[in-house]
Protein backbone atom coordinates (compact mmCIF):
# COMPACT_ATOMS: atom_id res chain seq x y z
CA UNK A 1 0.00 0.00 0.00
CA UNK A 2 1.49 3.32 -0.80
CA UNK A 3 0.09 6.65 0.61
CA UNK A 4 0.72 10.48 -0.40
CA UNK A 5 1.44 12.93 2.04
CA UNK A 6 3.06 16.41 1.55
CA UNK A 7 6.54 16.52 3.09
CA UNK A 8 8.73 19.66 3.72
CA UNK A 9 12.55 19.15 2.74
CA UNK A 10 15.14 21.77 3.16
CA UNK A 11 16.39 23.25 -0.25
CA UNK A 12 19.77 21.31 0.01
CA UNK A 13 18.17 18.09 0.51
CA UNK A 14 15.65 18.85 -2.44
CA UNK A 15 18.35 19.53 -4.68
CA UNK A 16 20.62 16.48 -3.78
CA UNK A 17 17.15 14.62 -4.24
CA UNK A 18 16.20 16.29 -7.66
CA UNK A 19 19.65 15.80 -8.80
CA UNK A 20 19.71 12.36 -8.24
CA UNK A 21 16.35 11.91 -9.79
CA UNK A 22 17.72 13.85 -13.25
CA UNK A 23 20.75 11.37 -13.45
CA UNK A 24 18.65 7.88 -12.70
CA UNK A 25 15.91 9.32 -14.85
CA UNK A 26 13.41 8.79 -11.90
CA UNK A 27 11.00 10.76 -10.34
CA UNK A 28 11.66 12.77 -7.21
CA UNK A 29 8.97 11.11 -4.88
CA UNK A 30 10.69 7.65 -5.62
CA UNK A 31 14.23 8.83 -4.77
CA UNK A 32 12.98 10.55 -1.44
CA UNK A 33 10.94 7.08 -0.35
CA UNK A 34 13.92 5.50 -1.14
CA UNK A 35 16.05 7.31 0.83
CA UNK A 36 13.16 6.90 3.39
CA UNK A 37 13.16 2.97 3.41
CA UNK A 38 17.32 3.48 3.45
CA UNK A 39 17.05 5.24 6.61
CA UNK A 40 14.30 2.29 8.00
CA UNK A 41 16.38 -0.43 6.67
CA UNK A 42 18.81 0.48 9.04
CA UNK A 43 17.81 0.29 12.52
CA UNK A 44 19.10 -2.30 13.97
CA UNK A 45 17.43 -5.22 13.65
CA UNK A 46 17.57 -5.91 17.75
CA UNK A 47 15.51 -3.39 17.97
CA UNK A 48 12.62 -4.23 15.92
CA UNK A 49 9.53 -6.00 17.10
CA UNK A 50 9.14 -10.17 16.43
CA UNK A 51 6.94 -9.23 13.62
CA UNK A 52 9.53 -7.21 12.04
CA UNK A 53 12.27 -9.28 12.03
CA UNK A 54 9.64 -12.41 11.28
CA UNK A 55 8.92 -10.03 7.97
CA UNK A 56 12.75 -9.02 7.23
CA UNK A 57 12.92 -13.39 7.10
CA UNK A 58 11.10 -13.11 4.51
CA UNK A 59 12.84 -10.66 2.03
CA UNK A 60 12.21 -10.35 -1.70
CA UNK A 61 12.40 -7.15 -3.95
CA UNK A 62 9.13 -6.30 -4.51
CA UNK A 63 7.69 -7.17 -8.36
CA UNK A 64 8.48 -4.01 -9.98
CA UNK A 65 12.09 -4.12 -8.59
CA UNK A 66 12.27 -7.37 -9.50
CA UNK A 67 11.13 -6.85 -13.33
CA UNK A 68 13.26 -3.95 -13.62
CA UNK A 69 16.14 -5.72 -12.07
CA UNK A 70 15.71 -8.83 -14.15
CA UNK A 71 15.42 -6.64 -17.52
CA UNK A 72 18.93 -4.70 -16.54
CA UNK A 73 20.47 -7.45 -16.04
CA UNK A 74 19.79 -8.88 -19.15
CA UNK A 75 20.43 -6.17 -21.47
CA UNK A 76 22.80 -5.89 -23.91
CA UNK A 77 23.82 -2.46 -23.24
CA UNK A 78 22.76 0.39 -20.86
CA UNK A 79 22.49 3.77 -20.37
CA UNK A 80 24.01 5.94 -18.08
CA UNK A 81 21.32 6.41 -16.19
CA UNK A 82 20.43 2.65 -16.45
CA UNK A 83 23.49 1.52 -15.28
CA UNK A 84 23.16 4.18 -12.18
CA UNK A 85 19.99 2.48 -11.59
CA UNK A 86 21.60 -1.25 -12.08
CA UNK A 87 23.48 0.02 -9.07
CA UNK A 88 20.81 1.27 -7.06
CA UNK A 89 18.75 -2.11 -7.50
CA UNK A 90 21.66 -4.22 -7.04
CA UNK A 91 22.70 -2.18 -2.89
CA UNK A 92 18.83 -2.78 -2.68
CA UNK A 93 18.99 -6.59 -2.84
CA UNK A 94 22.83 -7.05 -1.28
CA UNK A 95 21.23 -4.98 1.62
CA UNK A 96 18.03 -7.00 1.95
CA UNK A 97 19.83 -10.30 2.01
CA UNK A 98 21.85 -9.25 4.74
CA UNK A 99 19.56 -8.26 6.35
CA UNK A 100 17.60 -11.39 5.96
CA UNK A 101 20.64 -13.18 7.71
CA UNK A 102 20.76 -10.80 10.42
CA UNK A 103 17.03 -11.24 11.27
CA UNK A 104 17.16 -15.33 10.73
CA UNK A 105 19.92 -14.83 13.55
CA UNK A 106 17.79 -13.10 15.29
CA UNK A 107 14.57 -14.83 15.20
CA UNK A 108 16.18 -18.02 16.10
CA UNK A 109 17.97 -16.27 19.34
CA UNK A 110 14.20 -15.42 20.09
CA UNK A 111 13.02 -18.75 19.56
CA UNK A 112 10.64 -17.48 16.79
CA UNK A 113 12.00 -19.96 14.44
CA UNK A 114 14.38 -22.67 14.41
CA UNK A 115 16.66 -22.80 11.85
Amino acid sequence: MVRRITLRVDDKLYWQAHKHAAITGRSLEDILNDWLVSVMDNIPIEQLSNDEVLSLCNFKLNPMQEAELRRLLNAQTLTSQENARLDELLKVYRRGIIRKHQALQVASARGLMVL
